[in-house]
């Protein structure tokens, strides 16, 4: 996790070493190294790479684990050099201070973090399996400290019968040779958050993935494989995204606004700018490093803070992805959404975003594809309405309805559940399918330019169904909290997401906003989103980065 701290806390008495600030970390007071431009990713690549380069400067035999968790990492070394560890590691906290944990077995004490550099924090070694290395990291904004979930762990493994076994379970093998081929591997080999390494032995993906980094890390040759569950396919982000502070786009709305269905339907709350689009993709830089490529789909605008000549993203008009574009400009989502799997460069597998949905924490690939490419969609425990479209129903609510009597034609199914407003994961092959089917409806819904009784919700509500009737999707849950900024005690429940970071994703959302809310909610929203993304990505211009 990574926790917020106060940039304020009074310093401690004792001088720290350079770079260093004592903060307070649940409970306790920990010492922290400050440093510029923290990603999750990196500050584990920078732990896992600190410990195997005393243990190699050691001559300390080690090679690098698949462990199962994402954010640590782990190396092995034969329980016989206990010792060695132990005084090279003391050594390196005394350089660089940290902590070290005691893992497996765990142990039974209030206070589970020993300072490295303590001969007492060593004492019982021989009965650890596990240990883990921590260093804590702050963010120079003070409010980020990447804490014990990024450490690097050190697996003692023992041999026993002609057996190299490990302390505990990992995604690479059950038991080793005592001797076997050793090679050299990248920091980020084995965390499902960083995408895999461009290689010749892989062509259609040589565009895609980390640009060919180092190969420092050594490791058994047996741990170098792709299994069953990686996912070895690009996946690309779709952003849709409107600046309702450009006179131009105001103009062209009111023009076409005689063709409203429903009040909502245009309502200026749908469109009001609050830069989420900026944390959004903060959001994707920090927690998402795995996405090959953005694609910013709009009404031919740009947002000011954007660095259009950055790499990994591409602004898209919304005249290059509508067949028909006499019908615009279109100020409708679900003519919009209905049209994504026509962005140029497009892969196969991709993921909607709206600019109020933002990553909470790391997140792997797999929270929205299964290896096999299948996509997953998260039912809500809201209800579509049953029966017929009335004339009271709201225009999400009509384009549901629609949806359904759609399926239930095709597949003699009822679909009941709506989807939470979370980012939608899809997949090109099956949208284009779905358009060839449903062609008059796709072909209606883009030409209403606001939400209309015609329209259908193409991909959080027909998509997912119709992937998983097919056998191409399936439900899943993710981690996930809703703001609704008119909410009751709003202040109250965005101090508690910030305090806890335990939503994979979440949804701030504003649909019934008016102009006369907007300052009152950007007093909260804007401290909000600068504390939980304080970290500017590179998509932004260098005078806002």
């Amino acid at each position: 996790m990574i926790h917020p701290i106060n940039a304020t806390a009074e310093r401690p008495n004792r001088a720290l070493p350079a770079g260093m600030h004592e903060i307070p970390v649940g409970m306790h007071r920990r010492l922290a190294h400050v440093q510029p431009g923290l990603t999750p990713l990196a500050v584990r690549a920078q732990h896992l790479q600190l410990v195997s380069t005393a243990l190699t400067q050691a001559g300390v035999e080690h090679f690098v684990v698949p462990g199962t968790e994402d954010t640590s990492s782990a190396i092995g070394v034969r329980d016989t050099q206990r010792g060695r560890v132990a005084q090279t590691l003391r050594s390196l906290f005394s350089r660089s201070p940290g902590y070290i944990q005691r893992r497996v077995p765990v142990q039974r004490t209030s206070e589970l973090l020993h300072l490295g550099a303590r001969e007492s924090s060593w004492q019982g070694l021989e009965t650890v399996d596990v240990l883990r290395a921590i260093w804590f990291q702050a963010d120079l904004s003070g409010e980020l400290v990447y804490g014990v979930e990024y450490g690097c762990d050190i697996e003692f493994w023992r041999e026993e019968e002609g057996r190299l076994l490990p302390p505990r379970i990992n995604r690479g093998a059950s038991f080793l040779l005592p001797e076997g081929e050793m090679t050299l591997v990248s920091p980020h080999r084995f965390s499902r958050l960083a995408p895999p390494l461009r290689t010749e032995q892989a062509p259609r993906q040589r565009r895609w993935g980390r640009k060919p980094e180092p190969a420092g890390l050594p490791t058994r040759r047996e741990f170098v494989c792709t299994g069953p569950d990686e996912i070895t396919f690009p996946i690309d982000v779709v952003y849709t995204w409107v600046d309702s502070d450009d006179p131009a786009w105001q103009r062209r709305r009111a023009e076409a606004s005689g063709d409203v269905f429903h009040e909502e339907s245009a309502s200026a709350g749908r469109y009001i700018n609050r830069d989420e689009l900026l944390y959004s993709m903060r959001s994707l830089h920090m927690y998402a490093p795995w996405v090959r490529h953005i694609f910013l789909v709009t009404d031919d605008q740009v947002p000011h803070w954007l660095d259009e000549s950055a790499e990994g993203i591409t602004v898209v008009s919304h005249r290059e992805i509508f067949r028909e574009t006499d019908r615009l400009p279109v100020f409708n989502s679900h003519a919009i959404s209905a049209q994504l799997h026509r962005v140029p460069g497009l892969s196969e597998h991709f993921i909607h975003f709206n600019d109020d949905v933002f990553v909470g924490r790391p997140i792997t690939p797999h929270e929205f594809f299964l290896p096999n490419g299948a996509s997953k969609y998260y039912p809500d425990t809201v209800r579509i309405p049953m029966g017929p479209v009335r004339p009271d129903d709201l225009p999400h609510e009509v384009a549901r309805k629609n949806v359904r009597a759609l399926l239930e034609e095709r597949f003699g199914r009822t679909i009941i559940d709506a989807m939470k407003h979370t980012p939608v994961p899809l997949r090109r092959s099956v949208l284009e399918e779905m358009e060839r089917e449903y062609a008059e409806v796709f072909r209606a819904t883009a030409a209403a330019r606001f939400r209309s009784g015609t329209d259908i919700d193409v991909g959080t509500c027909m998509y997912p169904y119709y992937s998983y009737f097919t056998g191409r999707g399936v439900p899943d849950s993710i981690p996930y909290a809703y703001l609704h900024l008119s909410m009751v005690q709003l202040s109250k429940k965005l101090d508690r997401l910030l305090k806890r970071r335990d939503a994979a994703v979440f949804c701030v959302n504003d649909s019934f906003t008016t102009e006369d809310d907007v300052a009152d909610q950007e007093a909260l929203i804007h401290p909000f989103f600068e504390a939980y993304f304080p970290l500017p990505s590179p998509y932004e211009k260098p005078a806002q980065r």
